[in-house]
C-alpha cells in the first residue's frame, strides 16, 4: 500500500483490505492489516470495532480488553458497546445487558444490537421482551435470518406454533439444511397436530425411513 498517503487515509484504506481479506478467509493477513490500520491511527474506531469482532471467536479475554480500551476513545458508539455486551453474556448477563441497553440508547435502529440484546434477554427468561427486540430488528433488517430464526425459537418457547412456523419457513426457504430451523418446524407442526406435515419436515433432511442418510 502506498506508504505516501496520509495516515489516517491509510488506516481507512488497511480496514477495507482487512475486510477484504476476511472474505477471502485470508485471516494471518487480515489480522496484519488491521494491526497496521490501528497502528497507522490508534483513534480510528472502525478498525477498533473491527479487531475486536475479529477477536471475538478465538479470544474472548483480549476482545474484551481490546473493547474497553476503544471505548475510552468512543464510551457511545453504540456497535462497540453492543459487541462487548455480546462479550460480557459469557460471564455477566446484568453487565451485559446494561451495555446493550446503552447501546440502543444512543442507537434504537442498531439491528445488530437488538438482535444482541434479543439473546441476553432470552438467556435472562425474559422471552417477550427478546421477541418485541426481534420484531423491531426484523422491522429493520428483514432478510436478517439470524434473527428471524432466534425468533421462531423464542415463538416456539411461548408456543405460539403458527407464527414459530411461519419463522422457521422463513428461514428454510434460503437455509434449508438447518437443523435448528428444522426442528422447530417439525415440533410446531406436530404441536399443532399436524404429524403428517412434521413427518415430511424432518423427512427432507434425514430421508425416508430405510434410506441411508
Amino acid at each position: 500500500m502506498d506508504a505516501a498517503l496520509p495516515p489516517k487515509e491509510r488506516s481507512k484504506a488497511l480496514v477495507e483490505r482487512t475486510i477484504i481479506l476476511l472474505g477471502l478467509l485470508r485471516t494471518t493477513e487480515a489480522r496484519q492489516s488491521i494491526e497496521a490500520a490501528i497502528t497507522d491511527d490508534p483513534t480510528n474506531i472502525a478498525a477498533l470495532r473491527l479487531r475486536v469482532r475479529m477477536l471475538t471467536p478465538v479470544d474472548l479475554s483480549a476482545a474484551t480488553a481490546y473493547a474497553n480500551a476503544a471505548l475510552q476513545i468512543a464510551p457511545f458508539d453504540s456497535d462497540l458497546l453492543a459487541t462487548r455486551a455480546e462479550l460480557l453474556a459469557a460471564t455477566d448477563l446484568q453487565a451485559a445487558l446494561r451495555d446493550a441497553d446503552e447501546s440502543l440508547r444512543g442507537a434504537s435502529k442498531n439491528a445488530d444490537a437488538l438482535w444482541i440484546r434479543a439473546r441476553i434477554l432470552l438467556r435472562l427468561g425474559r422471552l417477550k421482551e427478546a421477541e418485541t427486540d426481534l420484531d423491531r430488528a426484523l422491522s429493520i433488517e428483514p432478510d436478517v435470518m439470524r434473527a428471524r430464526s432466534l425468533r421462531a425459537e423464542i415463538r416456539l418457547k411461548l408456543h405460539r406454533l403458527a407464527e414459530a412456523f411461519d419463522d422457521a419457513s422463513m428461514v428454510l426457504e434460503t437455509r434449508p439444511g438447518d437443523l435448528a430451523m428444522v426442528r422447530v418446524r417439525a415440533i410446531a407442526q406436530s404441536g399443532a397436530n399436524d404429524s403428517e406435515g412434521a413427518v415430511t419436515t424432518l423427512t427432507s433432511v434425514l430421508g425416508a425411513p430405510g434410506e441411508p442418510t
